[in-house]
């Protein structure tokens, strides 16, 4: 699964090369049988400085844009949403896993599974969703430390996209927080997709960027 094996980077010399990054993710991965190869770096004038190199050798390069929300009150969501349970939000992400296109076996399902629950024990999570008829169709989940809380892995079955429910789970997500008094709310988004313009509407502004490098499988 490759949003749980990756090479996290945290201090580099400013001589570093791409070159130097993919052969330290073949030095560490390689042995433990992963096919794919993923970089995380947070360092974003490095992953600016790295990544025409990265590009140009075949990996995918994802720019990232964490935001910070500016403490405006914004109030609930007019589109209901329930607080649901760990249990049930768990059913409903294998659900929507088994319906991903890009994922193609029962297993990695169980395994995504398994990062949530290591997520779950190692922070405090509140999940939200919004409903059609009887089945959950967008989720969200909040984590906090007490004075820090996130906003993660928002998701709509697409065949409910595009009707406010993505923003409506992350509204209230913003709303809990406020009102348990984070001193700070913030979420990740893709530089290139459109929900960063969502979560600007919301009060979420740009406070800086992460990289990562993706090398898929060869096939």
């Amino acid at each position: 699964m490759w949003d749980a094996n990756f090479l996290q980077v945290d201090e580099v010399d400013d001589a570093i090369t791409a070159g130097d990054l993919a052969q330290e993710a073949d030095r560490l991965m390689g042995p433990r049988g992963l096919a794919h190869r993923k970089i995380q770096l947070d360092e974003e004038a490095l992953g600016s400085r790295l990544a025409p190199d990265l590009e140009g050798a075949g990996w995918d390069v994802h720019r990232l844009l964490v935001m910070v929300h500016n403490g405006e009150d914004i109030g609930p969501p007019s589109t209901p949403v329930d607080e649901i349970t760990d249990a049930v939000h768990t059913a409903a992400k294998d659900e929507f896993n088994r319906r991903d296109p890009y994922i193609a076996e029962q297993k990695v399902v169980d395994e995504m599974r398994g990062l949530a629950r290591r997520v779950s024990e190692a922070t405090d999570k509140r999940c939200f969703a919004a409903y059609v008829e009887d089945e959950i169709a967008s989720v969200c989940e909040l984590y906090s430390d007490g004075l820090t809380a996130q906003i993660e892995d928002v998701a709509t079955l697409e065949e409910h996209r595009k009707k406010g429910l993505a923003q409506a789970v992350v509204r209230r997500a913003l709303h809990e927080a406020q009102t348990w008094g984070h001193e700070t709310i913030f979420l990740v988004a893709d530089h290139d997709d459109w929900p960063k313009e969502m979560y600007a509407k919301l009060g979420f502004e740009e406070a800086g960027r992460t990289f990562q490098f993706l090398l898929k499988p060869q096939t």
